[in-house]
């Protein structure tokens, strides 16, 4: 078990180590593509890829807000890790393969899940009262 932190932390650690992962998930995605079709992008299976890399980043990130002891964990990572992916689609899409993502997509992620957490936390205060 981790140590106990508040959500104004653990939430935005939770949030880079998440993206960090996605963009290693991405990135090894791009390669076993390249490696079978011959070229980085995957056509038809690029979507089951890339459902599947959200999905693990959702249960790597409820798994890590649980182990701090956030509440809502798998609400918490489930809205961050939606938000990222609906600002990388509207903005990012064009130059997603740019080695700034390696920084941009973690730091989204990083406030993405403050600010889940915030959200989740205070809807769940205000249902409890």
């Amino acid at each position: 078990m981790l140590p106990a932190l508040s959500g104004r932390i653990a939430a935005p650690i939770t949030g880079v180590i998440c993206g960090l992962l996605t963009v290693l998930l991405a990135w090894l995605a791009a390669q076993g593509c390249e490696a079978v079709r011959g070229v980085g992008t995957c056509g038809g299976f690029g979507l089951f890829a890339l459902i599947a890399i959200l999905g693990i980043e959702v249960l790597v990130g409820a798994f890590l807000l649980r182990g701090w002891q956030i509440e809502e964990p798998l609400s918490t990572s489930f809205l961050g890790v939606g938000v990222v992916a609906v600002i990388a689609m509207l903005f990012f899409l064009d130059s997603i393969g740019s080695v700034w993502m390696v920084l941009v997509i973690p730091l989204l992620t990083a406030a993405a899940f403050l600010l889940s957490w915030w959200v989740t936390a205070t809807f769940v205060e205000e249902s409890d009262g």
